[in-house]
């Protein structure tokens, strides 16, 4: 990540949920200590999650803004943007010359230039926080040495992974079952977070599981996925609202239609998102994958 990796971030952050997940399934076979790992992961993975958020953020912003093109009568041509987002080239025209284009490609700039300057704000957050993690590494959690966990990784396997098949194939709060533009952005959040922990599960218990279980893996990825992106346009949104309350007010109505046009496109993914949810809690894949995957390891 200090190397300026643009994977780094999302590596690290990654890793760092994965021993998080690790050390909640085996807490009860850990010293106390490890609530000081958690801890420490805990605030590192606000850190990183605020990098790798104004990661996408850029990510987002490329596949939704369309390019700036630089007008024939050049009374619209752009200034290079702060950052070095491929959509920006040109030269920056006065206010005064702006028509509804101009407009329009300024405010795209400005909210490029604006993700470029919170992107180097959270990199440089996420570079000073990751040695937090690091004196650490000489006081890991011991095992607790004849705790019952910790006499069958198949039994605890089957302990830890009821309740996040459980979660994942249920909708947590109100949701209007059938219609995909009813169920709320909080209940799919929720369900994506359950979706991820129960994916994290199976990855961390896959030397006991059955191979069936990578082929749950790859539908929760899949999920994840389709599910991830709607959040990220959900985010993208509610950005490009706030920045447009503080923008320029010739900058607003521009700022406005795009707002509109994430909210429209993340409507669009929520509902093939809730359509596939809704196929598989139909089907009852979740209580059959469990079976799949869990019942084999007997008890």
């Amino acid at each position: 990540m200090a190397g300026g990796d643009p994977e780094g971030v999302h590596d690290t952050r990654v890793a760092a949920r994965r021993l998080r997940s690790a050390l909640r399934a085996f807490a009860a076979c850990l010293e106390p200590t490890v609530g000081e790992w958690e801890a420490v992961l805990r605030e590192l993975g606000r850190t990183l999650g605020a990098a790798r958020d104004a990661e996408v953020r850029l990510e987002r912003l490329a596949e939704v803004l369309p390019p700036l093109a630089v007008a024939v009568d050049r009374s619209d041509e752009l200034a290079p943007s702060a950052g070095s987002h491929p959509l920006v080239t040109g030269r920056r025209p006065p206010e005064s010359r702006l028509d509804r284009r101009g407009q329009a490609q300024a405010a795209q700039r400005h909210l490029l230039d604006r993700a470029h300057d919170a992107q180097d704000v959270a990199r440089r957050s996420a570079a000073s926080a990751v040695p937090t993690l690091l004196p650490l590494l000489d006081r890991e959690p011991g095992v607790r040495r004849g705790h019952p966990e910790t006499r069958s990784s198949a039994a605890l396997a089957r302990r830890r992974l009821r309740a996040p098949f459980s979660r994942a194939g249920r909708w947590d709060g109100p949701a209007e079952i059938g219609a995909p533009s009813g169920v709320p952005e909080a209940a799919l959040h929720r369900r994506r977070i359950a979706v991820k922990r129960l994916r994290y599960g199976l990855e961390c218990f896959a030397p006991v599981l059955p191979r069936v279980h990578r082929d749950c893996l790859i539908r929760l990825r899949e999920l994840q996925d389709l599910l991830g992106h709607h959040h990220d346009l959900a985010v993208l949104a509610a950005w490009v609202h706030e920045e447009g309350r503080s923008a320029h007010p010739m900058l607003r109505p521009p700022l406005r239609r795009q707002e509109v046009r994430l909210v429209q496109a993340g409507r669009g993914v929520a509902d093939r998102a809730v359509a596939e949810l809704e196929r598989l809690d139909r089907a009852g894949y979740w209580r059959s994958a469990e079976a799949a995957c869990l019942v084999p390891l007997g008890g």
